[in-house]
């Protein structure tokens, strides 16, 4: 009867796991900071690298088969 409506976040997992191999954190630290768990500058850091990364992922899979 106590069904949670709180939806799970998806990350991108190669993102989760470039971040945290960069950083030479655990990828579920990533998430954390991702999620807004853990607080301070270096999650901050992380967040932005994160969001770096997802960009260049997206750009790389836009990229036509003829541009290769």
């Amino acid at each position: 009867m106590n069904k949670t409506k709180q939806k799970r976040a998806n990350y991108n997992t190669q993102a989760v796991e470039k971040t945290a191999e960069y950083y030479s954190y655990t990828p579920r630290y990533v998430r954390m900071c991702l999620k807004g768990d853990a607080t301070g500058i270096m999650p901050d850091a992380v967040v932005k690298k994160y969001r770096e990364f997802v960009k260049r992922i997206e750009k790389a899979i836009e990229i036509k088969p003829e541009e290769l």
